[in-house]
């Protein structure tokens, strides 16, 4: 599990709602931690366009050992899209989210 984000104030925030979510339905989960620390200007400057490309190239690069990416931001949602082809899921909102890391966890861990 990959969790990206914008703005580094979002990623502990997400990383224990997803850690809660995991010990509430008794998996262990290790997320990995994404700053993509050059995308919030973008956004910022109105220029999102270049703010999802800017995070989508990022995690590109990152998800290799990912089984799902959950974007800790609302703002990150249309990079969903823009990652359809990378095979895994990607998860844009971080509550319903988080659920459904938890049940993919579930599905993809060894009984």
């Amino acid at each position: 599990m990959l969790i990206a984000a914008a703005l580094e104030s979002t990623l502990a925030p997400t990383r224990a709602l997803i850690l809660s979510a995991a010990q509430d339905a008794g998996i262990a989960v290790q997320p990995a931690l994404l700053f993509v620390e050059d995308a919030w200007p973008h956004f910022e400057a109105g220029a999102h366009a270049r703010y999802i490309e800017t995070l989508a190239g990022a995690i590109r690069a990152a998800s290799a050992e990912a089984d799902v990416v959950v974007l800790a931001q609302a703002s990150m949602a249309p990079v969903a899209d823009t990652l359809a082809d990378l095979g895994i899921d990607v998860l844009s909102s971080p509550v319903p989210g988080t659920a459904h890391a938890v049940t993919l966890a579930l599905s993809l861990s060894p009984t």
